[in-house]
């Protein structure tokens, strides 16, 4: 009898459960949240929130227009690097709701 990593067990769980889409949502709008902290420091954490992402739309809540405004200044470097950390095109544009 021979072992099998853990890594393909749940790989194959995920794909055949249909979670990969869930997982890849969550991930990214922790990848984003983690962006905001990075970019604009620890007070703008709760400023900013990324809420879903849907049809490669990423819907972000924001507590102020000028949050906002500074993301959608940011919006072209933020897409670049969230779709560089998933390899593929996950993000073209994101949606803003205040």
């Amino acid at each position: 009898m021979s072992f099998t990593q853990i890594y393909n067990i749940l790989n194959k769980q995920v794909v055949s459960k249909g979670l990969t889409h869930q997982i890849t949502a969550a991930l990214l709008c922790e990848e984003f949240d983690k962006m905001v902290v990075e970019k604009w420091g620890i007070e703008m954490q709760n400023k900013a929130k990324a809420l879903y992402w849907k049809d490669k739309i990423l819907t972000v809540a924001c507590l102020s227009s000028t949050m906002a405004q500074e993301i959608k200044l940011n919006e072209g470097q933020i897409l670049d690097v969230l779709n560089k950390k998933f390899n593929s095109l996950v993000v073209e544009k994101i949606r803003y709701v205040l």
